[in-house]
């Protein structure tokens, strides 16, 4: 998938600050990487932060801490704070978007709540992935500051 192709089918349904324009320009590779829930949970992260004290927070609070699917699962606050139902998603298999972080990891850019429901109901989850494998840059995505 070409980063034109990426924007076409995902633009609508990601929320998070990503520069298109600099996607969009850019080569960056996009692949299909396969994750599973729960064996992958501590791995892929959702764009959802805590303060230390486990209350949500914004990615740009001073004491923002990046949160896993594994961790937000855990987390009432935050799953109250987004509204995560305690129920299995009716899919089995997700198909979303997400940004590489680093080898082993990745932020999802959509799913988040259908990742999180489904760890919260210990169901298990196949989840392929779009994933961008472009620079760890705010200038790119505001919420790899907490990755740079």
């Amino acid at each position: 998938m070409t980063p034109l192709e990426f924007q076409l089918h995902f633009n609508r349904s990601i929320g998070v600050k990503l520069n298109w324009a600099e996607l969009t320009a850019s080569n960056w590779p996009i692949e299909l990487s396969y994750f599973a829930l729960p064996d992958d949970a501590d791995h892929v992260y959702a764009p959802w932060y805590a303060r230390p004290d486990g209350s949500a927070c914004d990615y740009d609070s001073p004491d923002a801490t990046p949160q896993s699917v594994a961790a937000v699962a855990l987390n009432a606050a935050l799953r109250s704070h987004h509204g995560v139902r305690d129920s299995a998603p009716p899919e089995s298999v997700l198909v979303v978007p997400a940004y590489r972080l680093n080898h082993n990891s990745i932020l999802l850019l959509d799913g988040n709540h259908r990742a999180v429901s489904s760890q919260v109901a210990e169901s298990k989850l196949a989840i392929a992935a779009f994933v961008v494998n472009g620079p760890i840059s705010k200038q790119v995505l505001p919420d790899l500051v907490h990755w740079a």
